[in-house]
């Protein structure tokens, strides 16, 4: 007697019309995807819904194939459906199945998965050439069918077979490099392309006119006088444009990046936006023992420094650390001086040579009375001024003493102090500070977070102004000789304010060759976890009257005058503390 069959599930999961719809749709979706489903010689093409194995199915598994049958049979699909004859093992003979759905074309498949885009399952029209004639809100351009679509996607490409730009057609070389550029970025991102619709049109116009110019015009982004496009359209589709600059224009178009110290003194990088290192996202590499440095997997990272620095910098060594490291020496310009992060605007501009805005710094005269003294009647009127960086260097108020706030409200909040100004830091656009030779002659408190970051730009700042100073033919220095102290970033600091400390997203974990002792030992055991998980004491929280106890102790000789309603505000969180407690 045969041993009976074992219990056995006669269907595998079938793809219901949402599912299929779902799966298609993602394809569809992506650049890889679409490639393959625009490609209208590659049809009719056959999409398999996982039909179920009949063999051993039940009666009541056949009822179950059955209605997931009739859901596509009453579905919009109907036309498309392929059925097979299967037969089963247990006598109820031969069934015929659905096993696949066939699109006979692409606008079937895509009036399918994105009926918005293709509201009719109707063959392919014949290609329309007279786009060019057509205009939109833009003025030049106009597409018939939706942005996203394969019809999208074939109107843009009959826009962009000639130059959009009519004075590139005498640039034959100009005009090949453009095509190559222009093939492999459609070719590699056609969904990116046809999402974009009249918008990528309009990046090309803007690659086209580039293109036939022998070099970029040393203007504004918004001073670009190209017709029918806003002012703000190259800043708000810039990461587009830099690679497609990359790929049409000629390799000697895109400048090196612009050297963290400048030749004029001042900063190479804009403050105003988020990302103050050109390149894209950063990579942390392995620090080499002994080697106090970062690196990031950064496009831009060989060209930071010109050929004449790099050269002139061989025989000059820095010490970075004396207190950490006696004898560790190393060259200055190997060494980051920011944060690496993605590529921002700034970036953008100086890397296409379009013109830069100046860097600007605002700084508050917390001696009022030196200022007065000093000042014009109208500047007297204010004790805070906004200046280009490298007018530091002129600027005719004596000062003995600079402290620098990483946060705004921290800067604002200071107290008025002898001998003293305050500039706000703008987290790292501190290093912009780095080159201006005032502040190497200068005493300076850094104040910042009491977390990675605050002493990441701690070591940018510090590590800012010696290269600066190697560059200016000094020798050897060490990062005391910098008369760069920190203020409330300590460990103790920390201990104390343990109620206050919040959670930093992301921890800067790196190697910082210019902190000090205390600092790199608070550095430490914040990225070893030693206190908590990511731990972060906002300067803000710190309160006021510790804040006017730090000064005291790293001012003595100054006078610090607290006005009475910033002595009522300290009592008032003092109080608020204690009955947190």
């Amino acid at each position: 007697m045969s041993p009976s069959l074992p219990p056995h599930k006669a269907t595998t999961p079938m793809l219901t019309y949402q599912q299929l719809r779902h799966k298609l749709l993602q394809k569809y979706q992506s650049n890889k995807g679409f490639a393959d489903l625009l490609n209208q010689d590659s049809y009719p093409r056959e999409f398999s819904l996982q039909p179920p194995a009949l063999t051993h199915a039940t009666m009541e598994q056949l009822r179950e194939i059955k209605q997931w049958q009739q859901s596509f049979e009453q579905s919009p699909l109907r036309p498309f459906l392929i059925k097979k004859q299967k037969g089963t093992r247990s006598g109820l003979g031969q069934q015929n199945v659905l096993c696949a759905v066939s699109f006979p074309h692409r606008q079937a498949l895509e009036h399918f998965i994105a009926p918005h885009l293709c509201p009719q399952a109707t063959p392919p029209r014949a290609p329309s050439t007279n786009h060019h004639q057509g205009s939109n809100e833009l003025g030049v351009f106009k597409l018939h069918s939706p942005a996203g679509s394969f019809g999208a996607f074939d109107e843009i490409c009959e826009y962009v077979l000639e130059p959009l730009y009519p004075a590139l057609r005498s640039n034959s070389a100009a005009l090949a490099r453009r095509q190559e550029g222009l093939i492999s970025f459609v070719r590699r991102k056609p969904y990116d392309v046809s999402l974009l619709g009249t918008d990528f049109l309009c990046a090309m116009f803007v690659v086209d006119y580039m293109a036939s110019l022998p070099a970029t015009p040393h203007v504004y982004l918004r001073q670009m006088a190209l017709p029918h496009l806003d002012t703000k359209f190259i800043e708000t589709h810039y990461r587009l444009l830099d690679e497609l600059f990359s790929l049409c224009l000629a390799p000697e178009r895109r400048l090196v990046s612009a050297p963290l110290i400048s030749s004029g003194g001042g900063a190479a990088y804009d403050a105003t936006d988020s990302s103050v290192a050109s390149g894209a996202a950063a990579a942390q590499s392995t620090v080499p023992k002994g080697a106090a440095a970062t690196a990031a997997s950064n496009p831009d990272a060989n060209d930071d420094d010109d050929d004449d620095a790099n050269a002139d910098v061989d025989a000059k060594h820095i010490v970075l650390n004396d207190e950490a490291h006696p004898t560790a020496m190393e060259a200055a310009l190997e060494l980051p001086t920011t944060l690496p992060q993605k590529q921002g605007l700034s970036g953008f501009i100086r890397r296409w040579g379009f013109k830069t805005k100046p860097e600007m710094v605002r700084l508050r005269f917390l001696d009022e009375q030196q200022f007065t003294a000093q000042s014009s009647a109208y500047l007297a009127l204010s004790r805070e001024i906004a200046l280009e960086i490298n007018s530091l260097e002129q600027l005719q108020v004596p000062f003995a003493h600079v402290i620098i706030c990483e946060n705004e409200m921290s800067y604002l909040c200071l107290p008025p102090i002898s001998n003293t100004i305050a500039i706000f830091g703008s987290g790292y656009a501190v290093a912009h500070l780095g080159p201006i030779t005032r502040l190497h002659r200068t005493d300076i408190i850094y104040w910042g977070d009491l977390d990675t970051h605050g002493f990441a730009i701690l070591n940018a700042l510090r590590l800012s102004m010696l290269r600066a100073r190697l560059m200016a033919g000094e020798r050897e220095l060490s990062v005391t000789q910098l008369q760069v102290r920190s203020m409330l970033m300590d460990r103790a600091t920390l201990k104390r304010h343990q109620e206050y400390v919040v959670t930093e997203k992301e921890q800067r974990v790196t190697t910082l060759p210019c902190l000090l002792q205390e600092e790199q030992c608070c550095y430490q055991e914040l990225i070893a976890q030693s206190h908590g998980q990511h731990l972060r004491l906002e300067q803000e929280r710190i309160p006021y009257d510790e804040v006017l106890l730090a000064l005291q102790a790293l001012l003595p000789e100054e006078h610090i005058e607290v006005p009475e309603h910033l002595k009522r505000d300290a009592l008032f969180m003092r109080a608020m503390q204690a009955r947190q407690r």
